[in-house]
């Protein structure tokens, strides 16, 4: 049978759409969880971060999605597209069947623990009290154990950027490559000040992040059902971590190996060049994309941003284009056909670094 693959990014809105952002606009300010009349400094959406003139809505984007009234929580619900010839195919993984419809179509997803990056406009980063230097750029979304925080990141202290493949057992398989992330460490400092409620006197500061494309579903966290991976029940979050977060995601919450690192040949500027164009990406997709296994996961939008920040031949281009982007497991044969990473660019696993393992042991639930 043929496999249904759905891997849209509808961007803009117009016609119906507009109509529909512009309800949900008129919603929030009735609810008034954004409205213009705030109530003192204080306390309220102001204070909390919200700013009308900067919202907005993408395609699956709605207010009945909202969970709370953090300025940063993006409402998103699993839409579907509509198939060829007016009919769903089936699709058919490990002896079970499901339509090319998204089998959760129409439900809100969790975004309790994955996130798009969101940037911050200029009147947020202000009630932040978040730099406006031209070298840092202010996100939101950022993950931190269990809450999220806003970042002021200095795009100009990237030092390394590490390719990361997670490695975990897989039934009747064994342990191999499952998902892949890129770390930013920096020689400089990035702040994280809690997001919702805003709390300046809790901001922390951190040396390294964590850029990675995660699956976000119905259910909190990471959800491995097969089928949902696939139909279009997920959404794609290109979020943003600290290294304790992550820990936690790959040695806490699933059962991680080692994670195995790579040091990229990037120049400064290429590594600066990364940051901006991932968070942007971040920024513009939200939680728009369908995240599908085998054509649009962790894997692919890593190569996909490399790739953009890189120039290549047109011989080159065509030999990448026939390399595997999609499989964790070939994330080093991906990178040693980009000329990034080999095996003598290997440092030590993440989970073995003095931090992490004294992290991993005094961690408690």
């Amino acid at each position: 049978m043929k496999v249904l693959m759905i891997a849209a990014v509808i961007a803009g809105m117009s016609g119906a759409a507009g109509a529909a952002e512009l309800a949900d606009l008129q919603r929030l300010r009735a609810s008034g969880i954004a409205a213009l009349e705030a109530p003192a400094p204080a306390s309220g959406p102001a204070a909390a971060g919200w700013d009308l003139d900067a919202m907005r809505f993408n395609q699956n984007e709605s207010v009945s999605c909202l969970r709370s009234e953090d300025p940063f929580e993006i409402p998103a619900y699993l839409f579907a597209t509509p198939p060829a010839a007016g009919k769903p195919e089936t699709i058919t993984v490990f002896g079970g069947t499901t339509t090319g419809f998204p089998a959760d179509e129409g439900k809100c997803v969790n975004t309790d623990k994955f996130r798009s990056a969101v940037r911050l406009s200029d009147k947020q980063r202000a009630a932040y009290s978040m730099p406006g230097a031209p070298d840092t750029l202010v996100y939101a979304n950022v993950r931190h154990l269990d809450r999220y925080y806003v970042a002021a990141i200095p795009v100009s202290a990237i030092s390394e950027l590490y390719y990361q493949v997670v490695y975990y057992p897989v039934p009747f398989v064994g342990v191999r490559g499952g998902h892949v992330q890129v770390r930013a460490l920096f020689s400089r400092p990035v702040r994280l000040t809690p997001q919702f409620p805003a709390d300046p006197t809790g901001a922390l500061e951190v040396s390294s992040l964590i850029f990675s494309g995660q699956g976000v579903g119905t259910i909190a966290g990471i959800n491995l059902d097969p089928f949902r991976s696939i139909d279009g029940s997920m959404l794609l979050g290109l979020g943003v971590y600290t290294d304790q977060a992550k820990l936690i995601d790959q040695y806490i919450e699933m059962k991680g190996r080692e994670t195995r690192q790579y040091r990229l040949r990037l120049s400064a500027e290429q590594k600066q060049r990364y940051a901006r164009a991932y968070l942007a990406d971040a920024d513009f997709r939200r939680l728009s994309t369908y995240f599908l296994l085998t054509s649009n996961n962790c894997s692919t939008n890593q190569l996909r941003i490399i790739d953009s920040i890189l120039s290549y031949t047109p011989a080159q281009a065509a030999e990448l284009a026939r390399t595997n982007s999609y499989d964790p497991d070939s994330a080093l044969a991906a990178l040693a056909a980009r000329g990034l990473a080999s095996e003598a660019d290997r440092v030590i696993d993440f989970e073995k670094e003095e931090a992490s393992a004294a992290f991993l042991r005094n961690y408690n639930r």
